[in-house]
């Protein structure tokens, strides 16, 4: 797709991240108030949840935090959280 989601012209992350000024579809910016440097929050999440999700792929664990791996847990019936390998004896 492209580098940064501000890239995408269809994102209204350009108008969240003053490119450009104004945008048709985007009515306010109260959301600002919450986070004050969109580039910088856009940027480090993705690179966070991308790197979750990745980890969650590569173990066959789900991905999310531990409210919604607890229900996952309980809905499927299995254990889903991460635990310690156990120590495997020879005889």
């Amino acid at each position: 797709m492209v580098p940064c989601a501000w890239d995408y012209p269809w994102s209204s992350a350009a108008y969240h991240t003053n490119r450009p000024k104004s945008d048709p579809l985007v009515k306010d910016r109260t959301h600002l108030r919450v986070e004050t440097d969109w580039e910088e929050y856009l940027s480090g999440g993705i690179s966070l949840a991308l790197g979750q999700l990745r980890m969650a792929t590569q173990t066959g664990r789900p991905a999310g935090d531990d409210a919604f791996i607890a229900k996952m847990s309980d809905l499927t019936g299995r254990n889903l959280r991460k635990v310690k390998p156990a120590l495997l004896i020879k005889q």
